[in-house]
């Protein structure tokens, strides 16, 4: 997969995918919402972030 298999093209020309996330994740229930969050963060700080860092970017 090369990452341009859903997009479109906004107003300025531009490929875009934000919308399509939106749509994805509005149907997430809060519990799964917030239990990505966390493991987002889990993930930003096995990266090397501080558990700060990571709450700053991911929630």
């Amino acid at each position: 997969m090369s990452g341009n298999e859903l997009f479109y093209i906004d107003e300025d020309g531009d490929k875009q995918d934000e919308s399509l996330h939106e749509d994805i994740l509005n149907d997430l229930s809060d519990s799964a919402a917030q239990e990505i969050q966390v493991l987002a963060v889990k993930r930003g700080m096995s990266l090397g972030m501080t558990e700060q860092q990571a709450r700053e970017l991911y929630l």
